[in-house]
């Protein structure tokens, strides 16, 4: 596989992960800034929530690990849409990265 179409799968895995989160956060902004009827309201989400945040972060992951060396290698695809989805998804998987932690860090204690 060449450098382009690395970067253009990075594209996409960058799509997918994005459209992933702004999924979640619209599903569940009013259940965090309203109160709910009852405690535990949400609690539906959470088996469908954890599974596909874990696949953001692993395409984001997969994003960045794709698209970063080949932007190294070759100076003619550091165009500005590429490094800005590449910047991108980098943000995002850090974001992603801080929920498995506070959630691992919630979970435990």
């Amino acid at each position: 596989m060449n450098d382009t179409n690395r970067v253009r799968i990075a594209h996409w895995l960058t799509v997918v992960a994005a459209g992933i989160a702004v999924f979640w956060l619209l599903q569940l902004y009013p259940l965090l800034t309203h109160t709910g009827p009852a405690p535990g309201a949400g609690a539906q989400y959470v088996f469908v929530l954890i599974p596909t945040l874990a696949v953001a972060t692993l395409v984001s992951v997969a994003a960045v690990a794709l698209a970063g060396p080949a932007l190294r290698r070759d100076a003619s695809l550091r165009r500005p849409l590429t490094v800005a989805a590449l910047a991108s998804s980098a943000v995002l998987m850090v974001l992603l990265l801080l929920f498995w932690v506070r959630f691992a860090v919630n979970a435990t204690s």
